[in-house]
């Protein structure tokens, strides 16, 4: 028996899997408790098999195959894929295939299964409450083609399936960094948009609200400087996930050897150049922040007029965390708004799963990873 809990987000879906744990080790000695078991993300991207590639693994689906994650942008130019991510979501068919990737990647023949999605949107819920009429309670055969020596693979497995919301994640979260917290202000910042949830303890989310922005800002304007300098042999993830680590200077393809410029680039040995990004990228996240800021003022005067009670804790999480928290929080501060705890999650990829896997109750503490 394993949970295979799934936090699918516009850019990347993360993939958090716990399995029962044994007494002594003895398969025949199953108890209740659950260990960690595996974890992995990857871009929230699908797209139809063309030549099959030796170094890539596909899923079968109406019978046709398709390349899912990282396999499937390493065959799409930049403006695919920027336009892959530039919709609301990916739909049933494709967010079907990619709990099928999911599947193969953990779990083994004829396994019992226990999905949990989390959600967080109207569009989200839509979705996977159709896939879990597909799926839920049903046994299901996966296939799968390997590309370097053309082998088709079959796992059948039987599945429970069942949404959480992103407010008990965000609940458990908050618990495991602090439990005696009494209020908190949770600052979201995904691709698309910004989330804000006030917590309270033992009660859950007491208001919610969503801002049309977040992160994908940024990247809009680094790939039109890109498009400006007639750089098109470039690759959107690596890009991105530069800016993530808060690179300043990014490293993008091209066969130009002009030298050095501001936004201009260095020459390296493998045909790509570093440029410097750190002027437009302090611009535009004091920009991002001026809509960050109003929803989150908003929002706190909203509840302090309702309950006379003022947020003691402020969190910043998502993509976005690392990029936007520490200009938030001070501009926050600057403006007279005080708190008595700040944490920023500077690596949040898991905050979403591990905040579900606190809220089930299966994590025990000395098993969970590093």
């Amino acid at each position: 028996m394993k949970k295979i809990l799934v936090d699918a987000g516009t850019f990347y879906t993360k993939v958090y899997v716990l399995r029962q744990a044994f007494q002594n080790g003895g398969e025949g000695s199953a108890d209740k408790s659950y260990e960690f078991y595996g974890r992995t993300f990857f871009p929230t991207l699908v797209g139809r098999a063309g030549d099959i590639d030796k170094s890539r693994i596909y899923y079968e689906h109406d019978g046709e195959w398709f390349s899912i994650g990282y396999d499937c942008s390493s065959s799409l130019e930049l403006e695919q894929i920027v336009k892959a991510f530039e919709d609301d979501g990916v739909g049933t068919g494709s967010r079907r295939l990619i709990l099928k990737k999911i599947i193969y990647d953990f779990a083994d023949h004829k396994d019992d299964l226990a999905i949990d999605v989390v959600v967080s949107d109207p569009r989200g819920i839509q979705v996977f409450e159709e896939i879990r009429a597909q799926l839920h309670d049903r046994e299901i055969e996966i296939t799968a083609l390997r590309g370097y020596d053309r082998r088709r693979i079959k796992k059948e497995v039987k599945i429970r399936f069942r949404l959480l919301s992103a407010g008990e994640a965000i609940t458990g979260f908050l618990e495991k960094i602090k439990k005696d917290f009494r209020t908190a202000l949770v600052v979201d910042v995904g691709y698309h948009r910004t989330k804000i949830y006030l917590v309270e303890c033992g009660k859950g989310v007491a208001l919610f609200q969503i801002g049309d922005f977040g992160v994908s800002f940024f990247y809009e304007k680094i790939v039109n400087l890109c498009s400006e300098k007639k750089i098109t042999d470039n690759h959107f993830l690596w890009l991105v996930k530069q800016i993530e680590f808060g690179y300043k200077q990014v490293e993008v393809g091209g066969e130009d050897n002009r030298g050095v410029q501001k936004l201009g680039g260095l020459m390296t040995g493998d045909c790509t150049r570093e440029y410097d990004i750190s002027l437009v990228l302090d611009n535009v996240r004091w920009d991002l922040n001026k809509d960050i800021k109003r929803l989150t003022t908003d929002i706190l005067t909203s509840y302090y007029t309702n309950t006379t009670t003022w947020a003691e804790m402020l969190v910043v999480t998502g993509g976005g965390a690392s990029l936007n928290g520490d200009i938030l929080c001070h501009s926050l501060v600057e403006d007279g708004y005080r708190f008595h705890d700040v944490y920023i999650e500077k690596q949040p990829i898991y905050t979403m799963l591990e905040g579900a896997c606190r809220g089930l109750n299966t994590l025990q503490a000395n098993r969970t990873p590093i």
